[in-house]
């Protein structure tokens, strides 16, 4: 999962250099990440899942949003 080429959702908005494994997932109208997030001393596992998009580019900016805040409040706790 170290290896995923697609880094637009999880490690999208992740200070360069974070080590991220993750798999993403897609089909019309459906945008998911799943993956473990090496933060510092704490890493942890993040899921996101999304259906019945309307506009698939706003589900994954979503997903890379959510990934950025989890990481926010992981690293300043």
């Amino acid at each position: 999962m170290k290896k995923q080429q697609v880094r637009d959702r999880t490690p999208h908005y992740l200070p360069s250099g974070t080590p991220v494994a993750h798999k993403t997932g897609e089909i019309t109208g459906i945008r998911h990440d799943i993956g473990i997030v090496f933060a510092r001393d704490r890493p942890y596992v993040i899921t996101a899942m999304s259906k019945d998009l309307r506009d698939e580019l706003k589900g994954t900016e979503a997903i890379a949003r959510i990934s950025q805040a989890v990481f926010k409040a992981v690293t300043e706790a």
